[in-house]
């Protein structure tokens, strides 16, 4: 804050502006080359994003939900990995009659993904604070156990179930 005044004189009042003044005019106000640099990179950060926003706010055409493909060796960031594990959402306004739809659709399917999704819509309502991420990995924890328990009760698979082994304390 004991800087302002100097950024002020030096007409340094936007993230924009600082992000383009010379590195020795930061260093002079600031009087830490260190310093400086952060502000610098800090202000060029800020103001990438700002140019990035401010375009993406200007176009007219109507945004879809992107789906990222997740290939081998591609690396994403934690927002995208998030964004692709978005589940679609059914707008009862998108169709005309939706009893007869219904209706109309045979569904074949396991059980498991079906126990995911609900385990899943169910921590949504219960645990709002948490990511998609941590919601599948929880329902999936959910349906494994379960698996393994039924397993174990049809004598399928031998040994303890998680219960017995410690996991549900």
């Amino acid at each position: 804050m004991s800087k302002v005044q100097s950024l002020k004189e030096a007409s340094l009042t936007t993230p924009e502006s600082l992000s383009k003044a010379p590195l020795p005019t930061l260093q002079s106000i600031f009087g830490d080359e260190k310093l400086a640099k952060q502000v610098l990179s800090t202000a060029k950060r800020v103001s990438k994003k700002r140019n990035s926003s401010s375009t993406s706010e200007t176009s007219h055409s109507p945004k879809k939900a992107k789906t990222v493909p997740l290939n081998p060796g591609q690396e994403l960031s934690p927002a995208d990995v998030e964004a692709s594990l978005a589940l679609p959402t059914f707008n009862p306004s998108d169709h005309d009659d939706i009893e007869a739809d219904i209706n109309k659709t045979i569904l074949y399917t396991n059980r498991a993904p079906l126990v995911v999704a609900f385990v899943v819509q169910l921590t949504k309502h219960t645990m709002p604070t948490q990511p998609l991420s941590s919601r599948l990995s929880l329902a999936q924890a959910v349906m494994s156990m379960g698996a393994k328990a039924k397993a174990l009760n049809l004598g399928i698979q031998s040994g303890k179930t998680a219960e017995d082994e410690g996991w549900g304390e």
